[in-house]
């Protein structure tokens, strides 16, 4: 390593060969500034939080009363400059994960107030990558053949992905709700998969879940008419039942919810099952079927997964970078004489 010194014209260039790294004395001091710096800065904190530790084992512990608990406060701009050096991702911990996030949660208001265009564009942030971790869960699912179980296991963790079967906002009220029908004995009772509310009237609906493999389409009755499966009408078949049974019902168990605001008078049911047929007869027959539902909506799983995608590249996409200026209405030629 050589260090040489300024020109007459200015500072010299660094320089590296194969064999002599030529440093410029510019360079080695602008250096030599920032170490101090970091040395000095890390023995102040560390100077500071060994004062704490000592006063919060000695004398807090002894007279907590008189000697409040100290906390170890970060240095002005620390966070700032530890991502400043790292110039990209960094590499951190799970438990430093959580750390960050919960730093951020707390000062949350803070950081609203002050930063409200930062916060905007990280709540946008952290909503696109959750829901591309939804449609990637989901599309492992489908894969894998997950069992019904596991579909509605899923379906209770992230009720999001069943509010995009409605179209009209819905919110989870429960899983596996009972609807009614239970005899004297206690048996022969009749339990849903979810029940989901109107966001906005209050109107209930039924949720019942089969798996991506349920085939919707069975085996043709004449040329080219294809009735539904038998899984797919056993489930249509299964969720009027139930939402027979809960209107019958709803004076006695819908207490609660009619308590809440919520009503049965216009009961909802929707069936998720099966993918979505390859041979276009069967698609149409599927269609001619659904199509012909009264009070229920047939949604496969395939279906859910590809409104994910639509809201997740509507989420993602660019603005238009100029729009046209609108400038102030004129009528047609034709009929500008009639306006004067």
């Amino acid at each position: 390593i050589l260090f040489h010194g300024p020109i007459r014209g200015g500072q010299r260039r660094d320089l590296l060969s194969p064999h002599v790294y030529a440093v410029s004395m510019g360079t080695y001091d602008e250096l030599m500034r920032s170490v101090r710096g970091i040395t000095s800065r890390h023995q102040r904190a560390a100077r500071k939080e060994k004062l704490a530790l000592c006063h919060n084992a000695l004398m807090h512990r002894a007279q907590p009363d008189r000697y409040p608990r100290q906390k170890v406060q970060l240095a002005p701009d620390t966070l700032s400059e530890l991502t400043n050096i790292s110039r990209g991702a960094i590499q951190v911990t799970k438990r430093d994960q959580r750390a960050a996030v919960t730093l951020v949660r707390r000062n949350a208001q803070e950081l609203a107030k002050a930063e409200p265009a930062e916060m905007l564009r990280l709540k946008c942030d952290i909503e696109v990558v959750s829901l591309l971790q939804l449609i990637e869960k989901c599309q492992s699912l489908i894969s894998s053949s997950a069992s019904e179980r596991m579909w509605q296991g899923f379906f209770k963790s992230n009720p999001f992905v069943l509010t995009m079967a409605f179209h009209f906002p819905v919110f989870l009220i429960s899983d596996q709700p009972y609807v009614g029908g239970k005899s004297f004995h206690g048996t022969d009772g009749k339990y849903g998969d979810f029940l989901v509310s109107a966001a906005s009237t209050g109107s209930l609906a039924l949720i019942e879940i089969k798996d991506p493999a349920t085939k919707l389409v069975g085996k043709p009755y004449r040329q080219g008419v294809y009735p539904a499966s038998q899984d797919l009408s056993g489930a249509v078949a299964q969720v009027l039942v139930q939402r027979d049974t809960f209107k019958e019902s709803f004076i006695f168990v819908g207490k609660e919810l009619s308590h809440a605001g919520h009503s049965a008078h216009a009961l909802t049911c929707l069936v998720i099952a099966g993918t979505t047929p390859e041979l276009q007869e069967e698609k149409e027959a599927f269609e001619r079927y659904r199509h012909s539902l009264h009070g229920v909506i047939v949604v496969t799983f395939d279906e859910l997964v590809e409104r994910l995608r639509s809201l997740y590249s509507l989420m993602t996409a660019k603005p238009k970078t100029s729009v046209a200026p609108v400038g102030p209405w004129r009528p047609p030629a034709e009929f500008e004489s009639d306006v004067e």
